[in-house]
């Protein structure tokens, strides 16, 4: 009856949810990764302009 239909109805919403929260956790995701590839990139660079500084002040 028209409670199968609500059913089916909220259903489809939840799917189309579903997909649209994966896509985002997708970007997330990316981003996430992003950041922290570019956050080892900065400690990398500070760790070699430190280690040349140590040895010249020994």
């Amino acid at each position: 009856g028209s409670n199968t239909k609500q059913l089916r109805l909220a259903l489809d919403k939840s799917e189309k949810q579903l997909a649209r929260l994966q896509k985002q956790r997708a970007l997330i995701d990316d981003a996430i990764n992003e950041l922290s590839g570019s956050m080892s990139a900065v400690r990398q660079m500070l760790a070699e302009r430190s280690a040349p500084q140590a040895s010249v002040a020994s």
